[in-house]
């Protein structure tokens, strides 16, 4: 009787508690209350073990998503400080923004950006280094990091940026326009000319390509071939005054002065050379 009596009171205790223990009925020493008592003791604990554990990944996650949020804010808000040209405050919510998620390479890209506005190319540097080290498969970073080279006139490093960036990108007419302005600045005038028709067969309405490798066509004394991407580079924007300039100057060196006058008057009624 006294056995029946443990088994029924052993049994509401594992059914208040929602624990189910299956007995061996032949070889069980039912009357060691014990060690069924120690089960349920430890069972219980394990439970409440793993709700708190639940319960602190449930935090973990509403944290880490709570900072998310946050760092979205602070990229908005450095985007709208970088459309007002404020790159002091762009620079300002951008470095909060890594702070808050420091994996998020756009970050990192946009607080370079920041930098190269204020015009420390060092730390914008730094910080394209960053975002590519987090995502070394984003084709702008590099044009970004060629551009700060270019800046710093380091025109080697400048070519290797423009050339990973072509490696990654090759539709991207822009990506040879900035190389092949590189190469120009150099001397190396073959290779622009290349990287201009490059971006020419791949940007075809690109007034910039035209004009560019026709101011090449230049320098390398091909004035027929100068003046008809000059022409082409006036037909899809008349108001490219560099055109008209470089245009004008292959017409002299044709010998064709009344062309060449007529463009030099159209270049600077278009405002070129004020600046110079």
């Amino acid at each position: 009787m006294r056995v029946i009596k443990r088994i029924n009171k052993i049994s509401a205790v594992l059914l208040f508690l929602g624990t189910y223990v299956t007995m061996p009925v032949a070889s069980a020493e039912i009357n060691d209350c014990g060690r069924l008592g120690e089960y349920i003791m430890c069972n219980q604990a394990s439970l409440n073990i793993t709700t708190l554990w639940g319960k602190a990944q449930i935090a973990q996650k509403s944290t880490i998503r709570g900072r998310e949020i946050l760092a979205n804010r602070k990229w908005k808000a450095g985007l709208e400080a970088m459309i007002k040209e404020d790159y002091i405050e762009a620079a300002i919510q951008f470095s909060q923004a890594a702070e808050l998620n420091p994996q998020d390479a756009c970050v990192y890209e946009y607080l370079g950006d920041a930098y190269f506005g204020l015009n420390d190319k060092e730390k914008a540097l730094e910080n394209y280094n960053k975002a590519i080290g987090l995502d070394p498969t984003n084709a702008f970073v590099y044009e970004k990091r060629g551009k700060t080279y270019e800046a710093l006139e380091d025109y080697e490093k400048a070519i290797e940026e423009y050339t990973k960036a072509i490696e990654l990108e090759q539709r991207v007419g822009d990506f040879y326009i900035e190389r092949g302005m590189v190469y120009s600045c150099v001397g190396n005038y073959k290779s622009a000319l290349s990287d201009f028709t490059d971006a020419v067969e791949r940007s075809p309405s690109s007034t910039i390509a035209y004009g560019l490798r026709g101011l090449t066509y230049l320098s390398l004394r091909d004035y027929e071939n100068a003046i008809f991407d000059c022409t082409r580079a006036i037909e899809i924007d008349p108001g490219n005054a560099g055109a008209y300039s470089t245009r004008g100057l292959a017409y002299k060196m044709i010998g064709d002065a009344l062309r060449a006058n007529d463009d030099f008057i159209m270049a600077k009624s278009l405002g070129y050379g004020e600046n110079d």
